[in-house]
């Protein structure tokens, strides 16, 4: 079988949402890819600073993160952008108008507002601070960061904050009152891309599976695209296949769909 190059989003597709582990039938399906000789990546939105250690000992060959702004390649990073400095001030101004409850992600930690209320983002600084992220103040001085993932306790001001915001980032919506901020120009699509210019290979060599909203980009880029999960009208729409949650063996009874898994090789 001619080598081709998986994407794997992390969160809702290689890891469940509620249990935070990853099956085994995932771990094993990436491990027979790899037995084949297929090249892995991740391609998650989170940022290098706060992606699960172990993520390290799984058989991947490089990692997008932070929706395409970080990427490496075994041990050489390819590509390293965070939001511009002189901007800084601007985007906490309007972070502050709006009161927004905001995740400052990083390359080498978190920067948190001083304020969270929000139960699902302090259920997440738990998270991190059991994995051992670095979570910092997002007063912090010369602070780097590459994306933004905020709550917003005022919906009514929503699209005015998303309006303001657009000026330096793209908006990803993640429910009635949270939403993603990715730098304009960059995305899990943009990753995908400057990996097959690195590497030589065409596009319609590539598979990505995904499950949520920031997975859209590489759906509408790559053809041969799987939806984790199934549960998202507007993403199956861009899709290939669907399969089951992550829980219920989503990405292996995928890739055995696909015909790349044989039945009998699975326990």
């Amino acid at each position: 079988m001619q080598k081709k190059i998986f994407f794997f989003d992390y969160d809702g597709t290689l890891v469940h949402n509620t249990t935070k582990q990853i099956p085994e039938s995932a771990m094993r399906a990436l491990q027979e890819l790899k037995k084949q000789g297929h090249i892995l990546f991740v391609n998650t939105g989170r940022t290098k600073g706060i992606v699960d250690p172990e993520i390290y000992d799984w058989p991947f060959d490089g990692m997008i993160l932070g929706c395409g702004t970080y990427i490496t390649y075994h041990d050489e990073i390819w590509l390293d952008e965070a939001v511009d400095e002189k901007d800084h001030e601007t985007i906490q101004n309007i972070m502050n108008k709006y009161h927004s409850e905001a995740f400052y992600e990083g390359k080498d930690c978190l920067y948190i507002s001083d304020h969270i209320q929000h139960k699902d983002l302090i259920n997440m600084i738990t998270r991190y601070k059991e994995n051992g992220i670095t979570i910092l103040p997002d007063t912090t001085e010369h602070k780097s960061f590459s994306k933004l993932f905020v709550c917003m306790p005022d919906i009514s001001q929503k699209e005015a904050f998303v309006d303001e915001m657009g000026a330096y980032f793209t908006y990803i919506n993640r429910g009635i009152d949270r939403c993603e901020f990715v730098p304009k120009g960059y995305s899990k699509a943009t990753g995908i891309q400057f990996v097959c210019e690195k590497l030589g290979v065409d596009k319609e060599d590539c598979f990505v599976f995904g499950d949520s909203n920031n997975d859209m980009p590489m759906f509408e880029y790559i053809s041969n695209s799987v939806l984790i999960g199934g549960e998202n009208p507007e993403l199956s729409k861009h899709v290939m296949y669907t399969s089951c949650e992550a829980l219920e063996d989503g990405v292996e009874k995928a890739l055995i769909a696909l015909g790349f898994i044989k039945q009998e090789c699975v326990k």
